[in-house]
């Protein structure tokens, strides 16, 4: 129950991140040959599909069905639950190499920036999840 919250925004945010901004960079960035077999693979692959779409629909339905509401606890929760996923993120993955999220490094002069604006967006998602279920 208490990750009801993380599930969503975490949801929501893979789901707006990739739509709303990863694809129309790779639009942009990429020959058009190139994006043509990117767009025709990233909507054929289920996995791909699932993970970057069509998730959210059975975790809103959930959501909606269990009345939607989410508590101060919850917001609390989902902040320990992405400050777990930055230490381990940092801590364990880009020392390996593994550097999926440049823009959380915290070697850049704007890592507060970017920090303050995750913050801002839980709590953003925590106040307009509500919002929709009120």
């Amino acid at each position: 129950e208490s990750l009801r919250l993380s599930a969503a925004a975490s949801a929501l945010l893979v789901v707006a991140m990739w739509w709303g901004a990863m694809v129309p960079l790779f639009r942009l960035g990429m020959p058009k040959k190139v994006f043509e077999g990117f767009w025709g693979w990233n909507l054929t692959s289920f996995t791909w599909l699932n993970f970057h779409g069509l998730f959210l629909t059975p975790l809103m339905v959930e959501w909606r069905w269990t009345g939607g509401r989410h508590s101060p606890w919850e917001l609390w929760v989902q902040v320990a639950v992405a400050l777990v996923y930055l230490v381990v993120y940092l801590a364990f993955m880009v020392p390996r190499g593994w550097q999926w999220y440049p823009f959380l490094s915290p070697r850049t002069h704007w890592c507060g920036v970017v920090y303050g604006v995750l913050l801002g967006a839980m709590y953003g998602f925590y106040v307009g999840l509500n919002g929709v279920a009120a």
